[in-house]
């Protein structure tokens, strides 16, 4: 590959990072906000002052045109090496749409953003590969790992996932976008790596109620290791490997999220223990919930490929049935660990059973 800037489109704190991860890579990056107000901070103060301040932008980090503005961004896509979407989820069909012939064929997509859709009348789930792909002719590609923003920013050690159905491309592509401290593995899963990156999302969700209502740190690990299973379901279900779920973007991006309070989901499902209007944490937050959005999508992929997901389903009812989240959960420690699914999903890899000797009292 002979070119050198990338795009990143979208200027949260991930989009932020990225391109100071980016930058880092030896790359010329162009960070393209959503809004006005947005853009003109950023090249004001040299900082995001919302999502990552004191953590400052190098000069050679061009701020571009907003990415809702069609002309003045088409001349950047020119010989791109890659662009990086980090735009919300809920944004993205729409942007999408909005974006259809700006960006050319010869630049590659990485999606940043872990989520899932639905299609618009609301029947089939609907990953973000596929809603881009439906307006683009780029070749995708998929960006996920145990990331948060506020350390990759601040140059601590990170590494990712960078999956693609061509894994030598991948490959490449890895090569240009990795430095010293931020290292990105290549996959050829990005079905795998996009469910369990999305689905993260929600089991932290449930986790942070867990621990908001004062079930424990053991509630905690019953709801990460019965999640894990009802993503294996569903992986397997699309036909992706297991592979991509074994590695930073499965357990990785599991354990970081799931256990780690400085995640949004995490904090969103705390607050919701502690009694706080779903409604009003949703307004009034100033971030991104990306697993309140893919906790709906994810009850749409359930009932589309008939799979039993009690966990991923209790969510649901609790975040769009008003269920009380207490009871909910409640039900789900009662009847997921009695009929000893994953009691016998473990037995399964032994020849035989383990069996004890009875010593003796004498």
């Amino acid at each position: 590959m002979k070119h050198n800037h990338v795009i990143v489109l979208g200027a949260g704190s991930w989009g932020t990072a990225l391109a100071l991860a980016l930058h880092r890579a030896g790359r010329k990056v162009y960070l393209l906000p959503r809004f006005k107000e947005e853009r003109l901070d950023l090249i004001t103060y040299r900082e995001n002052r919302t999502w990552l301040p004191n953590i400052f932008l190098p000069e050679d980090i061009e701020i571009g045109p907003c990415y809702t503005e069609r002309q003045p961004i088409i001349p950047l896509f020119k010989n791109a090496l890659a662009s990086f979407w980090v735009i919300p989820t809920r944004h993205t069909v729409e942007t999408a749409e909005r974006l259809k012939g700006v960006i050319p064929s010869t630049c590659p997509i990485v999606i940043g953003t872990k989520g899932l859709l639905t299609t618009k009348n609301g029947t089939e789930p609907l990953l973000i590969s596929q809603a881009l792909q439906r307006e683009f002719d780029s070749p995708l590609f998929f960006l996920s790992g145990p990331n948060l923003a506020k350390e990759v920013a601040e140059n601590l050690y990170a590494a990712s996932i960078l999956a693609s159905p061509h894994f030598e491309q991948a490959r490449e592509l890895a090569l240009h976008v990795q430095s010293s401290k931020f290292h990105v593995s290549a996959s050829d899963d990005i079905i795998g790596v996009q469910i369990s990156g999305a689905l993260k999302n929600v089991m932290a969700i449930l986790c942070g109620l867990v621990i908001s209502l004062g079930f424990g740190q053991n509630a905690r690990a019953m709801i990460v290791t019965l999640g894990i299973e009802e993503i294996k379901k569903i992986c397997q279900k699309l036909k992706s490997t297991t592979e991509a779920f074994s590695s930073l973007s499965g357990i990785g991006d599991i354990v970081l999220t799931c256990f780690c309070e400085k995640s949004r989901n995490t904090a969103f499902g705390f607050r919701i223990g502690q009694g706080e209007a779903i409604k009003d944490i949703l307004e009034n937050g100033k971030y991104t919930v990306e697993g309140y959005i893919t906790a709906q999508a994810v009850y749409v992929l359930a009932h589309h490929f008939h799979l039993k997901l009690p966990l991923f389903m209790a969510i649901y009812k609790i975040l769009y049935e008003k269920a009380d989240p207490r009871l909910s959960l409640e039900g789900v420690f009662a009847t997921a660990f009695a009929e000893q699914d994953v009691v016998l999903a473990l037995r399964s890899q032994f020849d035989a059973p383990i069996t004890y000797k009875k010593r003796s009292m004498s």
